[in-house]
């Protein structure tokens, strides 16, 4: 170690000679402090004060922008979230209180306009036979005019992947377009472009995996895709086509009272009917439930919830079972061997 020696480097933060601040303001409320500071002395005049208080008004002024769009944003999403809510409930007190499709489809378009405030609102119905989609209904809000884009949709049909619907009966999902008019896979551009419509979206109407229908859905206004509003058509699609199941099974279960056999006629006409009967308060349970599921709840409460629509599920099970068994008995189910 000799001829060695030890070297102990010492930084000292310099002190801060000079500091000016003022306080920042927004909508009212404080929310900091606009400040000046240096290591070197300073005696500001009035001009170099006043230039730093119109800074600071400059600061305070963008961050009141920066709350309010930030509060508009908050507010917009609150008003679409409620949209979403106010629509599902609508549609599922509809499918609910309705015995037939052609009673609650125009409602639903209407629900679905009204509550989400677009203009048009059409179903299309799978036509297996020629695998084809077809235009059953359309609603409009009375005052919008689009009797050329309402006719040609229920002159065309439509195949897999082909338009709007076809893409949606293509891939099973729901899909959105900004503007019809500028889509290359949508050959009623040429009518919207007549009539005003541009925004767009639409889903599957499905039963399990089974592909029944498209609901589709036109504004005059271009719309960005909104993938939560998406997700809840989703569901709507599903409790539509539960609804649908129910209307088969009540049409086959009335086809298999009438054929039914005398000794067990008193037997088939009363689960069928037990079960119809029960059929539709179980749709309007399970459908406001998986409504509430989607709100803010505690774990507490969706736990509870969740065991509620399990038991709505495992009885609407019942219920199938029961009809499947009364139209077997009824012989008008074939059964195959495998």
């Amino acid at each position: 170690m000799n001829g060695l020696r030890t070297i102990r480097w010492c930084w000292k933060k310099p002190r801060i000679r000079f500091y000016a601040g003022q306080p920042l303001k927004a909508d009212g409320s404080p929310v900091g402090v606009f400040c000046l500071m240096d290591y070197q002395p300073r005696s500001p005049s009035a001009e170099d004060l006043q230039l730093f208080q119109d800074l600071a008004t400059l600061v305070e002024d963008h961050l009141s922008l920066i709350e309010t769009r930030k509060l508009q944003r908050e507010i917009q999403e609150h008003q679409r979230t409620e949209r979403r809510l106010g629509m599902q409930y609508a549609v599922t007190r509809i499918l609910a209180a309705s015995a037939t499709l052609d009673e609650a489809a125009p409602k639903m378009l209407q629900a679905v306009c009204e509550s989400l405030e677009w203009d048009v609102g059409l179903i299309w119905n799978l036509d297996r036979t020629n695998q084809l989609l077809r235009c059953i209904e359309c609603w409009h809000r009375p005052a919008v005019r689009v009797p050329e884009f309402e006719a040609r949709s229920r002159q065309r049909t439509f195949s897999p992947g082909i338009g709007l619907p076809g893409r949606v009966w293509s891939s099973g999902k729901p899909a959105w377009i900004p503007d019809v008019t500028q889509d290359a896979n949508f050959p009623r551009a040429a009518v919207a472009v007549q009539e005003g419509l541009h925004g767009a979206f639409a889903f599957p109407i499905l039963l399990g995996q089974e592909m029944l229908g498209v609901v589709e859905f036109f504004s005059h206004a271009i719309q960005q895709p909104d993938q939560e509003l998406l997700q809840a058509t989703a569901a709507l699609g599903s409790q539509i086509g539960q609804f649908i199941e129910r209307m088969w099974a009540e049409q086959a279960l009335r086809s298999a009272k009438d054929a039914a056999e005398p000794p067990t006629g008193p037997r088939v006409s009363f689960w069928p009917i037990s079960a119809t009967r029960s059929a539709t308060p179980m749709n309007g349970i399970l459908g406001m439930t998986e409504l509430v599921l989607n709100t803010d709840l505690t774990p507490a409460q969706r736990e509870y919830l969740g065991l509620v629509k399990d038991s709505a599920d495992a009885l609407l099970t019942v219920n199938h079972d029961l009809l499947d068994f009364s139209k077997i008995e009824a012989g008008k189910v074939d059964l195959e061997v495998g």
